[in-house]
């Protein structure tokens, strides 16, 4: 005996019905049939998927690590080439003491006078802590439109000031982070900044 299977797929259900043949190949009866309820995928209320925030959290830590990998890989950088202490617990010294190794200013002073080989490397891990906004196609069109915006309005305070550099201009301000920056202004600084300090240190840098 022949049988044909009929299937109803649906988003989230499955109907199936088993139909007998008889000899001559016509349909004579039903055989077996039955139905599968599944759960949706989605929130019946707000319509978005269950696993949002599962699959959220597992990219923010992604992220997290990610950055950790590229701050972690820019410090042996900087050690093999002698711009940071060979010593774990001295090179935690220049990289958290504010207070001697106040990034900000050593990014400002770098642009005038000579900075220790110490000084220049914790100016560029500051800059491989921060790197700024670079446009990503996925970004949504409104979250750009107020990033650019206040990169703008950084720009400007920027040349009102005369800074000639990021750092320089967030040397001199009472709030330092929180603000909208650009990737490029991060790589016209490392340019002026490395200028000035091979002057120095050609043997080093």
């Amino acid at each position: 005996m022949e049988y044909t299977l009929g299937l109803d797929v649906g988003t989230n259900s499955l109907g199936w019905a088993l139909i007998k043949h008889d000899e001559k190949g016509e349909p004579c009866g039903l055989k077996q049939s039955g139905s599968r309820i599944f759960t949706e995928a989605v929130d019946a209320k707000t319509r978005t998927p269950k696993n949002k925030a599962r699959r959220d959290a597992r990219q923010a830590r992604k992220l997290i690590a990610r950055r950790r990998m590229r701050r972690e890989h820019v410090i042996e950088l900087l050690t093999a080439a002698k711009l940071l202490p060979q010593e774990a617990k001295e090179r935690e010294i220049v990289l958290t003491d504010i207070k001697t190794f106040d990034p900000y200013e050593i990014r400002k002073r770098g642009l005038d006078e000579k900075l220790s080989i110490l000084e220049m490397g914790r100016a560029l891990y500051h800059h491989s802590q921060r790197r700024g906004f670079q446009s990503n196609r996925k970004a949504k069109a409104d979250d750009e439109g107020v990033v650019k915006e206040g990169i703008g309005a950084l720009r400007k305070a920027m040349n009102e000031t005369g800074a000639r550099t990021l750092g320089e201009y967030l040397a001199g301000q009472p709030k330092k982070r929180g603000r909208y920056t650009d990737r490029e202004m991060y790589r016209e600084e490392f340019e002026k900044l490395w200028e000035v300090q091979a002057a120095f240190t050609p043997e080093s840098l």
